[in-house]
């Protein structure tokens, strides 16, 4: 499959046509905390408390904004404000924040734009991303066809039944949907080939200073592209600065890279080899098979044995039993992850060396990865507490809760199956972005 092609539970069931976010009001997130780790709770912790967690309101701005302005305010480092992971600008939304040693005092006269302190606690220890239970979505669908609503009920129910999957989005494969290639040359040694795809091969994809840029690495002005990426495309023009002293070894220019810009290509290589092990398994993705690794959702994490075994003689405590709480894990693929058995990993070793093209792709040096060690993740999304109610006057109104690091977009293009930015209104084309080279986006 291509990179950035997106999977559909439902492709069976026809698009239905709406607006999503045409006011701010129309996308609200409530972040779901975890349980305290017992470790945090002894008596000598809760004495000290020293971090002071703060419930915040944001309206139309990015996490890292509200960091910002709370820095500014406080006085602060931005780097000391902590939080269990980012939430979307175009919407409402509300989480904790973390910041050591402040005097609680200082938020009770504060005011700031877009930006609402609604309470705050004293607990022993920072936040840290991940660290959220996951996060309350109510969603309003505008403009929505009344005769569509018997399919938006058999997506919806396919969705509660069997989970969403759990692939990797368009935004993951960057503006030019070719950061999967980019990590694949990598991979194969094809530093110039890399580097072209990185900064040249102009398109119809590109416009303005970046389409002036690409035409003038093409042309072979490495120093003049350098100037003419725009802000957002730093990695872009640090590897033309290189070329510019040294066009002749791309692998080189690639090394004056950090190891994050080496290492977001690599990664969107191992989401694109992901997304096509789900592809093959989409059918029964499930459906746990002999040789699996299994997610355990109640703890989010990975098992230790291979399915199948038994939850009450297994190393750990026996979780819930219900469909929910575990599925089948897919590869992040790197040296040192840990392995399925038999026939799954048949079809994940199959599925690499098709996306390599390489037939023995165990003889990369581990180098090549540049340190990621390989993870698993699981193949679907249990979407909890799903319901859906008719508001009148072509009005839908969702409510749903979706674990830590899933996105509401996943399930919304089960119902529209088209990129999101196309039904989307004025909340979500006024909310702040950059536009990037891809070396800084998320999955």
């Amino acid at each position: 499959m291509q990179a950035g092609q997106q999977l559909y539970l439902t492709a069976d069931i026809t698009p239905i046509p709406c607006r999503l976010r045409v006011k701010l009001e129309d996308f609200r997130v409530e972040e779901l905390e975890s349980e305290p780790d017992a470790a945090h709770q002894s008596a000598s912790a809760v004495r000290k408390r020293a971090h002071t967690w703060v419930w915040i309101e944001k309206r139309g701005i990015s996490t890292d904004e509200a960091t910002r302005r709370l820095s500014r305010a406080l006085r602060i480092p931005s780097a000391r404000i902590a939080f269990a992971g980012r939430k979307d600008a175009a919407g409402i939304t509300t989480q904790w924040l973390s910041m050591p040693g402040l005097d609680p005092q200082k938020l009770e006269q504060l005011e700031l734009l877009d930006l609402r302190i609604l309470r705050w606690k004293q607990e022993s220890r920072a936040l840290h991303l991940g660290q959220s239970a996951g996060n309350r979505f109510q969603i309003l669908l505008r403009e929505f066809p009344e005769q569509r609503l018997a399919d938006l009920e058999k997506i919806l129910q396919r969705v509660q039944q069997r989970g969403l999957p759990n692939g990797f989005g368009p935004q993951r494969f960057g503006n030019r949907g070719d950061t999967a290639q980019i990590g694949r040359a990598m991979l194969r040694g094809e530093f110039q080939a890399a580097a072209d795809l990185v900064a040249g091969k102009a398109s119809e994809l590109d416009q303005g200073p970046v389409l002036d840029a690409r035409r003038a690495y093409d042309n072979g002005d490495y120093q003049r592209a350098a100037t003419l990426f725009p802000r957002g495309y730093a990695t872009s023009a640090k590897l033309c600065h290189s070329l510019a002293k040294n066009p002749t070894d791309p692998r080189a220019a690639f090394n004056q890279l950090d190891r994050r810009e080496r290492r977001f290509y690599i990664s969107a290589f191992q989401s694109w080899h992901f997304n096509c092990v789900l592809a093959e398994r989409l059918e029964h993705f499930d459906q746990l098979q002999t040789g699996d690794l299994v997610w355990d959702h109640s703890r989010n994490e990975l098992c230790e044995e291979h399915w199948p075994f038994d939850y009450a003689t297994s190393a750990r405590a026996e979780p819930s039993q219900a469909f929910a709480a575990r599925s089948p894990s897919g590869p992040l693929h790197a040296p040192r992850m840990r392995r399925p058995l038999g026939t799954v990993a048949a079809l994940e070793q199959r599925l690499l060396v098709e996306c390599l093209d390489l037939p023995e792709p165990e003889s990369l040096d581990a180098r090549a990865y540049h340190g990621l060690a390989g993870t698993r993740r699981p193949l679907r999304i249990p979407c909890r507490q799903l319901v859906s109610k008719w508001l009148g006057n072509g009005r839908v109104e969702l409510r749903f809760d979706l674990p830590a690091g899933a996105f509401a977009t996943t399930l919304l293009g089960e119902i529209v199956k088209r990129p999101l930015d196309q039904v989307s209104g004025t909340a979500a084309q006024n909310a702040p972005h950059e536009q990037r080279d891809g070396s800084s986006a998320g999955s």
